[in-house]
Parts: C-alpha cells; structure tokens; sequence
C-alpha cells in the first residue's frame, strides 16, 4: 500500500527524505513482525508521497506541520479531529491517486 507522509513528520525527522524513509521501513519491519507472526501476512510499501512543506498545494490537504498558532502542535488553527484529517486524506486518494494502491497510510 500507500504511504502518505507530512511535513510534520518530515521536519520531525530532521528534514532528511533518507531520515524519513528509514522511519517508514522501521515502522513497516516492527509492523511485519506481528502481522507475519500473528496472520501469515507481511506488509509491503508501494510507493510513498512525502510533503516537504507545509500547506495544501495540489489539494493535498491532510499535509499538516506544527505551527505556533496551534501551540506547536499539526493541524489548522481551527482544531480538525482525526476523522475530518483521515477524510482529507481519502479526499486526496480518490481524486489524485485513485488507481495507485489499494490503500494508504498517513
């Protein structure tokens, strides 16, 4: 599947695509071992799609980034619950990368 990553995850690791990418493959082969031990199943990355900045160019709208109007924290000054960022997320999928994988994380 789909790996969806945003700027605050980028800027939290140092702003290093490789920094980020070991992340991802950290997160996957800790993810693997319960999955392979537990169901026979192993989790694989497809692709990946890493905003390097904040903001929604591209009608990317789940990429957020600290910012001091939210006191540090990801997100619109307006506070968005997980459920509407997962729907800007499946927004995004369906209209740009609709036919790509079966499935995205963020």
């Amino acid at each position: 599947h789909g790996v969806a990553v945003d700027a605050g995850f980028y800027q939290l690791y140092q702003s290093s695509l490789t920094n980020v990418q070991n992340a991802i493959s950290n997160l996957y082969a800790a993810a693997n071992a319960i999955y392979l031990a537990q169901f026979n199943i192993y989790l694989e990355v497809g692709t990946t799609k890493i905003m390097t900045t904040p903001g929604s160019m591209g009608g990317v709208n789940w990429n957020w980034a600290p910012s001091q109007a939210n006191g540090g924290i990801c997100g619109p000054p307006d506070t968005i619950d997980i459920y509407d960022h997962l729907e800007q997320l499946e927004e995004w999928r369906v209209n740009s990368v609709p036919t790509s994988m079966a499935s995205w994380m963020l």
